[in-house]
This record gives structure tokens, sequence and C-alpha cells, in this order.
């Protein structure tokens, strides 16, 4: 966790402590025009007490950043291909759980970067990043790794499965390249059964992504996806085209 968001948390727990000693002491005294007795104000100004104590607690147990120097030294020499340099900086963090650094490993591994290729190594790495939680980069990447299979010697097995899996979560974290990628998946019976209605929601999801307006004026095809009314063929087109658009896409 980055340092700041500790800060972020201890003012969270500050104010929280207030809006519950407001709730508690100083509204319901308002209410009878009353300003609070002494006990009530030694109950508010312990109630500060703890709230800041907890907040001191939480900066000095909270997990921080790990090595922000480290990773930008790390990181500059692999923009610079002296890349023993970067991979004896991104280890150790990676190791600490840091997902830049394991991301960066991942890569270099899989692009076989001061290293020989080696796509099990990279997986390794980016499953250590992908399962941290949000990070749908590593999530999309492992996505494609199992869907495509990769390496001589099958060093990563096609699994269809885990492809979907990963796909899925990159898609929970609102990365729309992985929405279109299930759309697709769908539409040919990839590791699923074929599906154009199953096709036609995860495109029009991607379409849709992070646009209020965009759903609200498909609200009619919604219905018209659930209820499979019309040409249910053309819908699927309509949003196969627009979704190709709106990631930029180039279909070769």
């Amino acid at each position: 966790m980055e340092y700041y968001v500790s800060i972020h948390m201890s003012v969270m727990l500050i104010i929280i402590a207030l809006i519950v000693t407001t709730l508690l002491y100083v509204i319901p005294a308002l209410i009878k025009c009353k300003w609070p007795n002494t006990n009530i104000k030694m109950g508010i100004f312990y109630s500060l007490i703890i709230a800041t104590w907890l907040a001191i607690g939480w900066l000095l147990l909270a997990p921080t950043n790990v090595g922000n120097a480290d990773f930008d030294n790390a990181y500059r020499y692999l923009k610079q291909k002296e890349y023993t340099k970067a991979l004896e900086g991104f280890k150790p963090l990676a190791e600490q759980g840091h997902i830049p650094s394991q991301i960066n490993l991942g890569r270099m591994h899989r692009k076989g970067l001061g290293v020989e290729m080696d796509y099990k190594t990279a997986i390794k790495y980016y499953e250590m990043a992908a399962n941290q939680g949000d990070n749908e980069d590593a999530q999309h990447t492992l996505g494609n790794l199992y869907r495509n299979g990769q390496g001589e010697e099958n060093a990563v097995a096609q699994d269809l499965n885990k492809a979907l899996h990963y796909y899925e979560k990159a898609s929970d974290n609102g990365f729309p390249y992985s929405m279109y990628t299930i759309g697709v998946m769908y539409a040919e019976g990839e590791g699923v059964d074929k599906s154009i209605k199953n096709s036609t929601k995860w495109l029009k999801k991607t379409y849709e992504h992070d646009s209020i307006k965009k759903k609200i004026l498909g609200l009619w095809d919604s219905f018209r996806i659930a209820f499979l009314i019309d040409d249910f063929s053309t819908i699927h087109d309509k949003y196969q085209s627009l979704s190709i658009k709106s990631l930029e896409i180039v279909i070769l």
C-alpha cells in the first residue's frame, strides 16, 4: 500500500470518530437547544483522543509502499537496457509484494530481457500481481498467455478455462479489452458454449464501458438481448463494430 493511503485511512478514522461523536452528542444537544454538559464534552474530548491514537497506530502499523526509490532506480535501469541491474532491483521488491516490480519481472522473463525467455517464471510473477486484487494489466496478460499457449515444447499449455478466469477478473476491474475478448470467445465457442447472446452482452459491456450515456442509450438493445427480439445477429454485429471502434482494435 502507498504511504499516502495510510495517511488517508488515518484521516478517515478521525472523521468517522467526529461523525459518531456528532451523532451521539452534538445533534441531540442542538435539538434540545442546549449545549452538551460537562460529561458530554468530556465524552467528545475522549472520543477525539481515542481516534487520534487509532490514527497514529494505523500510520505506524499499516504497510507502506516498499522501496519507491529502489523501484524508480530499477525501472530506470530497465529503460536504459541495463537488465542485470534492473533484475537485481525488481526481485527483492517483488518478493515483498510490490505489484509494479512483479509485472516488470513478468515482462522481462516473457520477453527474454536480461534472462532467458521463460514463460513459466513470467506466469509466476504475473500471478503474484494478479492475485493481489485490482490489477487488470497482469490479469489480462495471463488471460492471453493461457488462451494462446506460449513457448517451445508447450512451456505454457493452452488452458481456456484459466484464460476465461483471468479475463473475467480483469473485466470485473473494468478492463474493456478483456470484456471484448470474452465476447469473441463466446462468439466463436472458444472454451465456452458458443452463444451469440452472451457474446453480444460482453461486446455491449465493452462499448458502454465507463459511459452512463451509452448505457442509457443502449437500454432498448438490452431489452432485445434479454428477450431475443428481431434478428439477434444484427444487434451482435452492431456492438462488435462499436467495440472495435471504441477500443481502436485493428482487425487483420
